[in-house]
């Protein structure tokens, strides 16, 4: 066992005393910080600790994953928000602003972010010699496990990043197995905000068993609601998502006052899914897949009841 940890940390040091080198040079304290580290064998000691702080909410899920709770000096001012993730797990934990004096007074030895922190401020990092680490934006999951696997690389966790990476995989491939519904499925959000092909929310929608219908129809990416074509041709099954989320009020007034809008709402089969399983394209694009299978197997077995 101490043979084992002194491998991860000797891991976990040189991987960062190199960030801090290509950052521009060696800062006594983040060094100290890595060194003890590596020669007590814990993240976090009576003298020391190793700590992390985290710029956005993408970054947050990551960072929460992965790091040790006692290491986490901070997250985003979002954390905690409906369509945080690990919401929960973020409570208690002191929040920052992607702002460099706010970030540099919590002394972080790591700092994570996936957006936040424009040019000046990883400027001003690199000039006090303190890692970045970004989460990288992920379009599949084969990004979704390299940000997984980064990100446990950083922070002296890749044991615990291979055990979600192998849970994820695993529960992929009895979702890629299971039967499909032969439906086509159209998502909405309270934006006015779609998609086809290509992105990650089709696949979330393709790995439920489902198709998603302005992808059928050879659309791709993200764009506007197409309402005079959904008029013509209106969706069987509806996927909505970010409803729970307290600032989809503000769009009573656009989009969701629309008259059609309203009854196809009403009048559509839907499937609500919670805002948290569809934000920052991150390994919780399985539990996405896992609720709309499970909505979509109650619907089929309300329908056949019906019958």
């Amino acid at each position: 066992m101490i043979l084992q940890k002194a491998v991860i940390n000797a891991k976990i040091t040189l991987h960062n005393v190199q960030s801090i080198i290509i950052y521009g040079g060696l800062n006594l304290y983040v060094l100290g910080n890595y060194i003890l580290f590596f020669l007590l064998g814990e993240a976090c000691g009576p003298f020391y600790c190793f700590y992390v702080t985290s710029n956005d909410i993408s970054a947050d899920q990551f960072v929460l994953a992965v790091t040790d709770r006692s290491q986490v000096k901070a997250v985003s001012m979002e954390a905690t928000d409906p369509h945080s993730y690990y919401r929960d797990r973020a409570q208690g934990i002191r929040k920052v602003r992607a702002a460099a004096d706010e970030v540099l007074m919590m002394k972080p030895d790591l700092v994570v972010r996936s957006w936040a922190g424009d040019r000046r401020f990883l400027s001003l990092m690199k000039r006090m010699n303190i890692p970045v680490h970004t989460v990288r934006y992920a379009e599949d999951q084969k990004a979704v496990r390299q940000n997984l696997r980064s990100m446990a690389k950083a922070v002296g966790q890749e044991g615990h990043g291979e055990d979600m990476i192998a849970d994820m995989d695993a529960r992929m491939v009895l979702l890629k197995s299971a039967s499909r519904y032969g439906k086509q499925a159209l998502y909405l959000t309270p934006g006015a905000y779609t998609t086809g092909g290509g992105t990650f929310i089709d696949r979330v929608i393709k790995l439920s068993g489902l198709d998603n219908k302005l992808s059928v129809e050879g659309k791709m990416g993200w764009l506007p609601v197409p309402l005079e074509h959904l008029v013509i041709s209106p969706p069987e099954l509806i996927i909505a998502s970010f409803y729970d989320v307290e600032s989809a009020t503000q769009y009573n007034w656009g989009f969701g006052r629309h008259a059609y809008v309203k009854n196809m709402l009403k009048v559509t089969p839907r499937i609500d899914v919670p805002g948290r399983f569809m934000a920052c394209n991150g390994f919780f694009l399985v539990d996405a897949a896992e609720h709309i299978r499970r909505q979509m197997d109650h619907m089929d077995k309300d329908e056949r009841a019906a019958k």
